[in-house]
């Protein structure tokens, strides 16, 4: 059987790499011509294609260059071509395998694997070469014999030019060299006023509802490891009264889900990105106190990894000083990512940009030397942001959403009241507080199962939704000197989901 699997497959081969004549018609196998993208955008070539020589991918020096915002000369007499940007400067001799490159780190010299060579008037050089001295990230796709150029720092730099509030907040830290202790508080607050409320809900015609969280804890880093420890109070009672407004009675959560609640939730992460969390309380709530899961889990620590739960190969830790560098790290660590994916990752970052945009931030100075961003997101902005994401998430997961269904979506926003609204407190640019603001009114689709005939008016729902995110008041004992220990008592999520 190997045998003739192997002889079909000698014809396969054959039958692909000859030509093949039928009706005077000639149908040649040729490989697809190499292609190059930058942050999803292909490049184009003019005049002169990328190659492929001794397992090494070739590009004409200048379209890659100009496309990373460099400008490019080439001295005819010393065969030499200088490229630069702001205090970077490349210099490159043709044939020759030595480079130097000067920035505000000093200049150093590198060596190509291959020489830059004169093909066709065009200056061909390695793309690896290029991509390291412009920091670019390069993954290259066999199966369609394209280069992948991923530039993180172009989109640092639109964030960063177009988007200041966005910008402060992923520049927030991460991890330090040094350890850190300190204390956190958070308070969400989801408001909603049903109007009009037809009688068979059981309700007032005007009936209001409050779902309020109150978190409040400490956090440490040791310089190696992470922990927190916080309480939240959590009062879930109005949930039965936003089940009767909806027409939804039968579905709403039982009495010992929708009352007050307070768990503590216990969390450490390792160097590893392994979590392990402890909250019986938690799990109570999700789960019920006869659950095999909850009663499996008890009081231990629940090991899960991070990178298995975002399913992703994450940066290691002592990489991301800052949300940011989480971000780029994890795109320099991905040898997968290709066109497609990489073009939607650029969308993604431009519809935040649209929606952080700094046309909509107001800074107002206070007595104290501190500052206020506030940023205000208009319906239209919202809309838009809502309904793109949607598509674009869509496309991501394999299932993109059809024009019928993100027209639907975004009727839905045009039929609402929105308005969002971010505050952040600034001390020495870094922020000290946030808050955070959303109001809508809903049309009448958003409450099902109601009787609007036998109403007057047409019921509606209005939402604020509050977070304010800050120091805590809640004293806790100092961990500044000591050191966070990974427990023991230890089961892993594998292992419970073996329990279900």
């Amino acid at each position: 059987m190997k045998k003739i699997l192997s002889v079909l497959l000698a014809c396969i081969m054959l039958v692909a790499c000859v030509s093949v004549f039928a009706e005077d018609s000639m149908f040649v196998f040729t490989p697809k011509d190499i292609t190059v993208t930058y942050n999803g955008d292909a490049i184009t070539f003019p005049d002169a294609q990328p190659i492929m020589q001794n397992s090494r991918t070739l590009v004409p020096v200048r379209a890659i260059m100009e496309r990373a915002n460099l400008t490019v000369d080439y001295n005819g007499d010393t065969k030499t071509v200088t490229a630069t940007r702001d205090d970077l400067t490349i210099t490159m001799t043709l044939d020759n395998t030595t480079a130097t490159i000067t920035s505000g780190d000093g200049t150093q010299t590198v060596t190509l694997d291959v020489p830059p060579t004169m093909i066709d008037n065009r200056t061909y050089v390695p793309i690896r070469f290029i991509s390291e001295c412009i920091d670019v990230k390069v993954n290259w796709n066999g199966l369609y014999n394209e280069v992948v150029l991923i530039d993180t720092g172009e989109w640092k730099q639109e964030i960063a030019e177009n988007a200041k509030l966005l910008n402060c907040l992923l520049d927030m830290p991460l991890a330090d060299d040094v350890a850190r202790v300190g204390n956190v508080s958070g308070n969400l607050q989801l408001g909603y006023i049903l109007k009009n409320l037809p009688a068979q809900t059981g309700l007032a015609s005007k009936t209001t509802a409050c779902l309020d969280y109150y978190l409040t804890g400490t956090q440490m880093y040791d310089g190696k490891y992470f922990a927190s420890y916080a309480v939240v109070d959590a009062d879930l009672s109005a949930l039965k009264t936003l089940y009767a407004g909806s027409g939804n009675l039968n579905a709403a959560p039982s009495d010992d889900v929708a009352t007050k609640h307070k768990i503590e939730l216990d969390i450490i992460m390792d160097d590893q990105w392994n979590l392990y969390v402890k909250s019986t309380g938690l799990l109570e709530l999700i789960n019920g106190t006869d659950d095999a899961i909850t009663k499996a889990a008890s009081n231990k620590y629940i090991k899960m990894s991070l990178c298995d739960v975002l399913g992703t190969t994450l940066p290691a830790m002592s990489d991301c000083k800052t949300h940011w560098d989480f971000f780029a790290a994890g795109i320099n660590a991905d040898d997968m990512l290709y066109t497609q994916s990489v073009a939607l990752l650029d969308d993604m970052i431009d519809t935040w940009v649209k929606k952080y945009h700094n046309d909509s931030l107001r800074i107002t100075e206070r007595y104290d030397g501190t500052y206020f961003w506030s940023l205000t997101v208009d319906q239209e902005d919202v809309a838009d942001f809502t309904v793109t994401m949607s598509r674009l998430s869509g496309i991501n997961a394999g299932d993109p959403m059809n024009e019928e269904a993100l027209k639907t979506k975004k009727a839905t926003y045009d039929d609402a009241k929105i308005k969002q609204t971010i505050t952040v407190l600034m001390d020495d640019n870094t922020p000290t507080k946030i808050e955070v603001t959303y109001a809508s009114q809903t049309d009448p689709a958003a409450i099902a199962g109601t009787n609007t005939e036998s109403s007057a008016k047409v019921p509606t729902i209005e939402s604020a939704h509050k977070a304010n995110f800050g120091a805590s008041t809640r004293k806790f004992n100092s961990y500044k000197d000591k050191k966070i220990v990974i427990p023991t008592n230890v089961i892993t999520l594998e292992e419970l989901e073996q329990l279900k």
